[in-house]
């Protein structure tokens, strides 16, 4: 399954992507996402809003063949939906670590290194990660203290800075205070 990307709100009851059974569904969210159209599109209505009736007739069919988890992008109807007033479709919350810190923050934080490095050249690489290396995060987190990040990590096509959730979590709290000095007050991006 792919890696999370950027959360954005992407769920309608208008769709216009009704995914085949043999492609492999993200279940990250709330709505059907087909992997490798998810990246093209990014309107809400672009997407078919799950529903109750649907994701429990698509429970029954995992239970008969277990090989359908991946196609829609579930494991099992969860004893939560057995409650009257309570269902997992509209009733969970998002995923703050994936859709946010394995997600958002990570192209987010890439992107504005790119910029402070590559376009505005504020600093280079190797200093980010000297600050990062030198850098007193505080014993509580110590085993979060952020990964140094390569040329390669950088300038990749993919969105993420190759850090777990806690990593990131450290780092953007920290970035201002690792090479903020080095931005000038007068850079308005």
């Amino acid at each position: 399954m792919a890696s999370p990307i950027p959360y954005r709100r992407i769920c309608s009851n208008n769709s216009l992507i009704l995914p085949r059974k043999d492609e492999e569904m993200m279940s990250l969210w709330p709505c059907f996402l087909v992997a490798n159209l998810v990246l093209a599109a990014f309107r809400e209505d672009n997407f078919q809003l799950r529903t109750c009736e649907e994701h429990d007739n698509q429970c029954a069919e995992i239970e008969e063949d277990p090989a359908l988890s991946t196609t829609y992008g579930v494991n099992f109807l969860s004893a939560l939906c057995q409650s009257r007033f309570y269902h997992v479709i509209g009733g969970l919350p998002g995923d703050a670590m994936h859709d946010v810190l394995e997600g958002c923050l990570q192209y987010e934080c890439k992107e504005l290194l790119k910029y402070l490095i590559c376009e505005r050249k504020f600093f280079s690489l190797n200093h980010l990660n000297s600050s990062i290396h030198n850098f007193d995060f505080g014993y509580q987190n110590d085993s979060d203290k952020p990964s140094p990040i390569s040329e390669l990590t950088l300038h990749s096509n993919s969105n993420t800075l190759h850090q777990r959730a806690a990593q990131m979590w450290c780092l953007a709290r920290f970035v201002p205070l690792l090479v903020g000095a080095k931005v000038p007050e007068t850079d308005e991006k």
